[in-house]
């Protein structure tokens, strides 16, 4: 758990409800734990709703917010998402070659 600011004395069940209703109820499951992945890795600090709401607006390719966004974009375009290749993966390459 990350620490919180000096002074929030506000009870910690309050806090989650108050998180839930302003972020998670819009959520998936798998969206909601990679927010959380998204803040563990990024935040010193508890963040705040807004922190939060602008860690999953990032344009990165990285950011699994703006992954989901952009793929639903180009499939609205009429693109579709590329075939998972198969076969061996670079790793594994790499790993036979040594």
């Amino acid at each position: 758990m990350l620490p919180k600011k000096a002074g929030d004395e506000i009870d910690g069940e309050l806090l989650a409800r108050g998180y839930w209703r302003m972020i998670g109820q819009s959520l998936t499951e798998a969206e909601m734990s990679a927010l959380t992945e998204l803040v563990l890795d990024r935040c010193r600090w508890f963040p705040t709703v807004a922190e939060c709401r602008d860690l999953m607006r990032e344009k990165s390719y990285t950011n699994p917010f703006y992954r989901g966004r952009r793929d639903a974009e180009l499939t609205s375009q009429g693109y579709e998402r590329p075939k998972q290749l198969t076969g061996a993966t670079i790793h594994q390459i790499t790993d036979a070659r040594a």
